[in-house]
């Protein structure tokens, strides 16, 4: 599902190339019974236009910024977590039908898991999890 929301681009109404705008989105998540905001703020440029199979397309290039943080407090377990990434993405839209041509990129994570259950034993993990994106849409 995070990388369908990766792929999601909200596009104006009407655009030309130069055009930029930004966006963000805070999503509520729950995992292991950790809640958690994510809060996402990307930045658009359309760079160009090319024909493509459905006339014209625009080329627009997002940037983005992520962070996470959440907390669990129980009588048996104190967990905190935090993370940050950033994430570009080259996108062909066709101005006809709006549909995705093509695209590319890449994105990167850190988040960081501290277990402060027991405080004089608390323990920390980080984890970075790196993703690549290619594709192209399939014409019948």
């Amino acid at each position: 599902l995070s990388l369908v929301r990766d792929l999601l681009l909200r596009v104006p109404a009407s655009l030309t190339v130069g055009a930029q705008w930004r966006d963000s989105t805070i999503q509520l998540v729950c995992r292991s019974s950790m809640p958690m905001v994510v809060r996402t703020i990307s930045d658009y440029v359309v760079t160009d236009s090319a024909n493509g199979a459905d006339g014209v397309e625009l080329v627009i290039h997002r940037t983005s910024t992520t962070r996470i943080e959440g907390k669990t407090t129980s009588p048996w377990r104190l967990m905190e977590v935090v993370g940050s990434g950033s994430s570009t993405l080259d996108a062909r839209v066709s101005v006809r039908s709006g549909a995705l041509s093509r695209f590319e990129g890449t994105s990167a994570l850190t988040m960081t898991v501290t277990d402060r259950t027991t405080p004089a034993a608390m323990t920390t993990q980080a984890v970075t999890q790196r993703v690549k994106m290619t594709g192209s849409a399939i014409s019948n």
